[in-house]
This record gives C-alpha cells, sequence and structure tokens, in this order.
C-alpha cells in the first residue's frame, strides 16, 4: 500500500493520523486530525497546544498519556481507545477518541509516538439521549404505579348463553377479568 493509497483511506474513514516526536514535542498529522482537533490546516502543532483544547475534566488524564517520561504503555488500542472532549476555537464541544504507538529506540527510550484519531461525538449525543430517556421513563414509571388485580369472575346465571362455556377457551373463567 503506497502512501496515496495509506491517505484516501484514512479519509474514506474520516480518521486522522498524528506522529509525535517527544524530544522536541513537534507534532505531524494529517489534514483531517486538524480538522477533528479543530485547528487551521497552517498552524505548526504541539501537543501543549493539544491539552490547550482538552476540555479542564479530561486534561490531567491525557496529559499523563503523551508525557515524555510517563508514556507507561507502548501502545492504546482504539478499542479501549482514550476518550475525551476537546472544545475548539470556535467554542463548539467535540467528542474523540484516540489510540496510539510508542516507537522505542534499542535501549527502550521514547523516540517516537504515532497514532490515530476519531470523532465520536454523535456516539456519546446518542448515549446521552438514551439515558435520559431511561430516565424519563423510570421517573415515569415510578410515579405512575399502575397495577392489576385479578379477582373470581362471577359465574354467568343459569341459562346464561355461556353458563357451560369458558370465556376463553383452555382458560379458568375464575381467573379471567
Amino acid at each position: 500500500m503506497n502512501e496515496a493509497q495509506i491517505q484516501l483511506a484514512l479519509e474514506a474513514t474520516r480518521v486522522g493520523a498524528w506522529e509525535r516526536d517527544p524530544r522536541t514535542d513537534r507534532l505531524m498529522c494529517t489534514p483531517r486530525a486538524r480538522v477533528l482537533w479543530g485547528f487551521p490546516p497552517d498552524v505548526p502543532l504541539s501537543i501543549r497546544d493539544l491539552l490547550a483544547i482538552v476540555h479542564s475534566d479530561d486534561r490531567e488524564r491525557v496529559a499523563r498519556l503523551h508525557e515524555k517520561d510517563r508514556f507507561e504503555r507502548d501502545r492504546l488500542d482504539l478499542q479501549e481507545g482514550l476518550e475525551h472532549r476537546v472544545i475548539w476555537l470556535d467554542g463548539s464541544l467535540h467528542w474523540l477518541s484516540g489510540g496510539g504507538q510508542a516507537i522505542r529506540d534499542k535501549q527502550g527510550r521514547l523516540v517516537r509516538q504515532i497514532g490515530i484519531v476519531v470523532e465520536i461525538t454523535d456516539r456519546k449525543r446518542a448515549e446521552e439521549e438514551l439515558r435520559e430517556s431511561e430516565l424519563r421513563f423510570r421517573r415515569l414509571m415510578e410515579a405512575n404505579l399502575i397495577g392489576a388485580v385479578l379477582l373470581p369472575c362471577p359465574r354467568p346465571p343459569q341459562g346464561h348463553p355461556r353458563s357451560k362455556t369458558p370465556l376463553l377457551p383452555g382458560r379458568n373463567p375464575a381467573r379471567v377479568l
């Protein structure tokens, strides 16, 4: 697979790719990654720039994964992913998930990090809407307890056309309302 095919696959799947040099903190990335992070195409980026747009509740967790000396895991799978929120320069909130790989030299020192990023905002909104809907339903059910009471059904008077026929075939008329 050549570079053009890889770029086409990344664009078709709306995945951004990045590479970081931990010595210089320089971040190189695909145009899609820049779009997902909300940065214009011509601005040089560093990990500090990315951390500045990460939501304050997620920033410490994201920063720990990218620290030069504390990149504890060699791999972060997208499935386990680093889900976090970013606030674009226009103020809009977006959810991203990322994964990556540490590249080490023969002495085990971190020399490079590579990874991908995908937007998961729609999925997170759907999850939140589902949670809210379930909560509304639960509150409705708790506030409006509806019960049913089964009482014996009196037998029809003698001579009534149904006096010898159950109300429902196979059912005991005393148990049917």
